[in-house]
């Protein structure tokens, strides 16, 4: 048998887990579906006990490949999404279930913040609901009972890791999504701190992505399957281990991600401080990947699907009802004959930092079906995705590589992958695997001297799958629409400020 490294990603809809061996072949990514919560508009929670069950249901199935044992796993390196934050208790419980990055039930608390000036220059970032500063200030208001029983807390990646190890920790770059991080001075601030009226010194200390923090304990390797003392490293963010995974490691390299919330990443040599960006440190030293991004990306045709496409749903009989909904919007020219749609659904990031946002169809007429309204979601995405893009290029923030990277569950349909290269008139390469768990896996290789470095990882295990050119005719449509989407955005900004008020007042 091989050698192997292992990722572990816990996605905001999903579990997996890959394995990796020095020679790029791999096992997996073996998947299972995390149960999202959503008590009321608005709000999204986990029930952060489900992880390590779904862990342990997905290592069963990579063991039962019979491809890989135990002693041949030679690291552990887990990841998840940021600014979830996982509440514990002093026993290290969970006093409630995790908050989820895009709930947005404390925009009200971060609006009303008084030192929104001073916590922008401390975090490169503007008070908002998805930071987790507020999330927990919102607990602290609204649950006292709950705030007061809560003595750590800890990222998604890192309590995993805990369960795993019993090592209480986080790494800088997940910290930096929490607000409470200093970005200049590397470590937890104290002002911040204050604001939420939390102990510093109850916080997770900081360890590099890739510092060896732990082994597998004997009660975790017996409920695992795993070797006990196996290490484990501190982990890091999905998109930090995405973009390894895409093969993004150099300055000028960057990515576009459709899943459930839509992202562009440029690798730079410096942050970009600006109030809707998002800039995020690189698990490569000295480099950074500010972006942008929709909130509503795959969620968006998640939501179509889910309340709109019970047919199709049943049509498909258990195949992949998606395949079937790409299958009809590919039939609907490009523009969708007029029929356009603007995906803020739970609000929008960039380039308008506004949760009063609302998704809304415009242009549709008699002439317009189904179809037109699953292609115009997909093209709601990626007009969204290139506004942001127009945000990033007047700060002089543009990818120099000869493609940008595809990356994401969306990336999958080759519509999806065509509208985007028209969208943004570029093309695009769309890699084998961009699983965050891939990357993981990678970097852990790179730990336990699999790999020589970054780079060696990246040759031997990153492929791409097909090249998408953009048709220049598709490219035509596209830009004479996209100022019709932004007008359109500009236009409806003060309805829905009206439309939010109305609704509070009723």
């Amino acid at each position: 048998m091989k050698d192997y490294v292992c990722g572990i990603d816990i996605g905001t809809s999903m579990l997996k887990v890959t394995l990796v061996a020095g020679d790029g072949s791999r096992l997996g990514p073996f998947k299972r579906e995390i149960e999202t919560v959503y008590p009321q508009p608005s709000y999204a929670e986990q029930d952060s006990t489900q992880w390590f069950e779904l862990l342990k249901s997905a290592l069963d199935e990579a063991f039962g490949t019979g491809a890989v044992d135990k002693h041949r796993i030679r690291a552990i390196m887990p990841d998840a999404a940021t600014h979830t934050v996982v509440l514990l208790d002093k026993h290290f419980q969970p006093v409630r279930r995790a908050i989820m990055w895009n709930d947005q039930r404390s925009a009200a608390l971060a609006d009303a913040c008084e030192i929104s000036q001073e916590i922008f220059e401390r975090t490169n970032h503007m008070p908002g609901a998805m930071w987790s500063l507020f999330q927990n200030l919102w607990v602290k208001t609204y649950e006292p009972e709950v705030w007061d029983r809560v003595c750590y807390m800890l990222f998604p990646k890192d309590y995993i890791r805990y369960q795993l190890t019993g090592v209480y920790c986080t790494d800088h770059i997940d910290a930096q999504g929490s607000q409470l991080y200093d970005v200049h001075l590397k470590k937890w601030s104290e002002p911040l701190c204050a604001l939420l009226g939390f102990p510093i010194d109850k916080l997770p200390p900081l360890r590099h992505a890739s510092d060896v923090v732990g082994g597998v304990t004997s009660k975790a390797a017996r409920e695992l399957g795993l070797l006990e003392g196996t290490p484990v490293l501190a982990g890091t963010t999905d998109t930090a281990l995405e973009m390894i995974a895409a093969g993004a490691i150099r300055k000028g390299q960057g990515t576009i991600k459709l899943a459930t919330s839509g992202r562009i990443c440029v690798i730079t040599d410096k942050a970009y401080p600006h109030k809707q960006l998002v800039n995020y440190s690189h698990v490569a030293d000295s480099l950074y990947y500010p972006g942008t991004g929709t909130r509503s990306c795959t969620a968006s045709l998640r939501w179509f699907k889910d309340h709109f496409a019970q047919q199709e749903s049943s049509q498909a009989a258990g195949k992949n009802v998606y395949a079937l909904l790409d299958e009809k919007a590919a039939k609907v020219p490009p523009g969708c004959e007029g029929l356009i749609f603007h995906p803020y659904l739970l609000g929008e990031f960039s380039p308008y930092s506004n949760q009063n946002l609302r998704a809304s169809f415009i242009g549709a007429s008699m002439n317009h079906t189904k179809a037109h309204f699953i292609r115009s979601v997909m093209e709601g995405a990626a007009y969204s995705l290139r506004d942001g893009m127009q945000l990033m290029h007047s700060l002089g923030i543009k990818s120099d590589a000869e493609h940008l990277l595809l990356i994401g569950g969306g990336a999958q349909s080759g519509l999806w992958g065509q509208i985007i290269a028209d969208m943004f008139n570029t093309r695009m390469a769309v890699p084998e695997v961009s699983d965050s768990s891939f990357g993981g896996a990678m970097l852990a290789g790179t730990v336990c001297g699999m790999f020589t470095n970054l780079e060696e990882a990246v040759k031997i295990c990153c492929k791409i799958a097909r090249v998408i050119e953009p048709l220049p005719s598709n490219v035509e449509v596209y830009n004479k629409l996209f100022h019709v989407y932004t007008e359109t955005v500009k236009a409806l900004m003060p309805v829905y400020e009206e439309l939010v008020q109305a609704l509070r007042i009723s």
